[in-house]
Formats: C-alpha cells, sequence, structure tokens
C-alpha cells in the first residue's frame, strides 16, 4: 500500500472546485419556476408591497393561476383545502406584518389536518430587519408553532436549497412550510437551478409479508370489527369499500376522509368526534 503524503493526501472536499451555475433568473423568477417544477398550479394570496414583484413575475406566466384573496385567512385555508382534496402542496401568499399575522389561522387548519401547505411572505428590506422598521416582526418567531419548517431567505443564493427543503418538508410530511423572502431580493439573481420533484422522494411501501399475512388473521377473527378512515386510505378509497364489505364492517371516517368513503353507503356509520354521529361512538365502544 503506497504511503500517503502531505501531496496525495485529500485536503478539500472532492467538490470543493465546482462552482454553482448561475440560473440568471431573478429571485421572483426563481420561484415561479420552482413550484410550477413540483406540479402547482395555484397561488392564494393578498398583495401587499413587499410582495409586489413576486406577483409581477406570476403576471408574466400561464402555467400557474394567482386566485386573488379580500383576507390572508381565506388565501391560507383554500391552501389547505386545496392540499387535502388532492394530495399536492397548496401554497399561500402573503405580505410582512399583518399579511402573515392574518394567514395563521388558515396555517393552523392545514396544521392540524396535516395538510402540505406552503406559505410565502414578502418581509421588509434585508437592511430594516431588526430595525423595528413598519411591518417589521420577526416572522419565523410569529409561524413556528404553526409550521414545522420556517426560514427567512437571507441571500439569492439560499434560495435553491431552502425552496427544495420547504416543497419536500410539506409534501413528504403533510406539515406546513414558510419562507420568508426581503423585499428587496425579489429582483437579484439566483446562482443555483431549478430542482424537479425527485422520485425517490414518494416511493412505496413495501411491507413484510408475515406482517399482511398475521393482519388478515387478525381480522378474519374478528367479532364485530369497524373500520376507522383517515385521510391515510387516499388513493385506496375503493379497497376499503371492498374490505369493509368482505368483513361486513362498519366503517368511520375522520372529517378530512369523509369524502374518501360513500357517505350513502349501507355500512358507513358517519364521523368520529363532534362533528360525527353518535352511532359511530357506540360501534368503536362495541368493538
Amino acid at each position: 500500500m503506497p504511503e500517503i503524503t502531505l501531496e496525495t493526501k485529500q485536503t478539500k472536499p472532492v467538490n470543493a472546485n465546482q462552482s454553482v451555475p448561475p440560473s440568471n433568473d431573478t429571485v421572483a423568477r426563481f420561484i415561479v419556476k420552482q413550484l410550477e417544477a413540483w406540479g402547482v398550479k395555484r397561488i392564494y394570496g393578498v398583495i401587499g408591497d413587499a410582495n409586489l414583484d413576486l406577483l409581477d413575475e406570476l403576471a408574466k406566466q400561464s402555467g400557474i393561476r394567482y386566485i386573488a384573496c379580500r383576507h390572508e385567512c381565506g388565501a391560507a385555508l383554500m391552501a389547505s383545502a386545496e392540499a387535502k382534496l388532492t394530495g399536492t402542496v397548496g401554497v399561500c401568499l402573503g405580505t410582512s406584518g399583518p399579511g402573515i399575522a392574518n394567514l395563521l389561522n388558515g396555517l393552523a387548519d392545514a396544521a392540524a389536518d396535516r395538510a402540505s401547505v406552503l406559505a410565502l411572505t414578502g418581509q421588509v428590506e434585508t437592511f430594516k430587519i431588526g430595525t423595528g422598521a413598519k411591518q417589521y416582526i420577526d416572522q419565523q418567531k410569529l409561524a413556528s408553532p404553526i409550521a414545522a419548517f420556517t426560514e427567512l431567505v437571507a441571500h439569492p443564493d439560499a434560495l435553491p436549497d431552502l425552496m427544495k427543503t420547504a416543497l419536500t418538508q410539506a409534501q413528504q410530511r403533510g406539515e406546513v412550510a414558510h419562507l420568508s423572502v426581503p423585499k428587496n431580493l425579489f429582483r437579484q439573481t439566483v446562482r443555483g437551478s431549478v430542482s424537479a420533484y425527485a422520485p425517490h422522494l414518494h416511493q412505496p411501501l413495501h411491507i413484510p409479508d408475515g406482517i399482511i399475512e398475521e393482519t388478515a388473521d387478525w381480522l378474519r377473527a374478528a367479532q364485530k370489527p369497524a373500520i376507522l378512515a383517515g385521510s391515510g386510505v387516499r388513493g385506496a378509497a375503493g379497497q376499503v369499500v371492498e374490505l369493509a364489505e368482505l368483513l361486513d364492517a362498519a366503517v368511520v371516517t375522520t372529517m378530512p376522509a369523509k369524502a374518501l368513503f360513500p357517505n350513502d353507503h349501507p355500512q358507513y356509520a358517519g364521523g368520529l368526534g363532534q362533528a360525527g354521529s353518535e352511532a359511530s361512538s357506540i360501534l368503536f365502544a362495541e368493538s
């Protein structure tokens, strides 16, 4: 084995000399392109001076439709509803100060139901952050009780990684993600490239045969089975109907999953909880 000398020893990362190619896109244009690459079709928002450049960029393209709302809470609720209904990331937009404050109720709805939502908010200029300037608020502190991921874009070159992380967190974990962008960054150029939705991020789970067989044995042995269906059955709603009929089991749904089982099916017992039915509570108690 050859002796490692100072001349041959690796002293830098192997990618240390690799440069990040410029995208020639402004921050505003990059955001739009990145969202479109992830299949975003709509953005719900309210106009404000801290997000004007992003709205201007949205007006120059046709891939993403901007839905103007009267109140930020409505915008966040719409994004939450889209995420619940489609399984994709819902996106809402607000401005600094009262803009993000008004988003919180709608974002809390998304967080409670584990809906994949990305909130984008304008922020005061970078040189005004922390100075108590008009409409400045520490958005990360404000959003952190609700958003699983919240970051300030402090430099244009950080945007590609932050966008990718925020979208991944929202899509894969069913969480609220949030990015605040200072208004003076929207026109600056980004170094980096748009990342498409990577196939490895959404692979089907492979369950060992033994676990499936054991579960089937439990179901066959159940004397009075009942099924609680949540939003996790999305994409397998038809199979839930087949299973319920095979087991002659009553079916109860959570509120987000109410549309995933035929409400006129004779084995549907209604919802669970305060907005549910008395029959569902009795059935679970007996099961």
